[in-house]
């Protein structure tokens, strides 16, 4: 199952996921967690395909792989990038195993990421036939800016108290 979760910058899509592969390692599944930003990086710095194609199969062979975009995807990917992208979806797509999407991008936002309509299409039907949960959105302002107002407006008496220890059952 593949889940894709929407919503604004701050909202807590990536705690979110973060979640869900925490639950999955407890689970004994292996979980690779990537900014898509740094996997595209990553794909573009290579300049070798056997290396491409070795970073294909472990991500290929990962139990679940969690894909975050916090702020989109970058505006110019090289084709390799597409290329990569495309095949990993579809050997995920193949093997029946499930990606956690992160975006600020609806899907009709992917064309543009892609640089083509068949590229975007192929991608997204792929991703929606083995999806259960479409979309997860999340709406509401910035907990990060919303912490940050709050933490400027703390008096002394509202200030959160740290002497007590917090830790997981024993």
């Amino acid at each position: 199952m593949n889940v894709i979760i929407y919503g604004a910058t701050g909202v807590g899509k990536t705690h979110i996921a973060r979640a869900i592969g925490r639950k999955a390692v407890e689970r004994g599944l292996r979980v690779r967690f990537f900014e898509v930003k740094d996997l595209i990086s990553h794909i573009e710095k290579n300049k070798s395909e056997e290396s491409r194609k070795r970073q294909l199969s472990i991500l290929r062979n990962t139990d679940l792989l969690i894909l975050d975009a916090p702020e989109g995807a970058p505006e110019e990917i090289k084709p390799v990038s597409h290329d990569f992208i495309c095949a990993l979806v579809s050997d995920r797509y193949d093997k029946n195993k499930s990606i956690v999407f992160t975006s600020t991008v609806t899907f009709e936002g992917w064309v543009k990421i892609f640089g083509d309509l068949r590229r975007a299409e192929r991608i997204i039907d792929r991703i929606r036939d083995h999806s259960r949960l479409i979309p997860v959105i999340i709406e509401g302002e910035s907990q990060r800016a919303g912490d940050k107002m709050k933490t400027e407006t703390l008096t002394d008496e509202s200030k959160p108290k740290f002497d007590t220890v917090y830790s997981e059952a024993k």
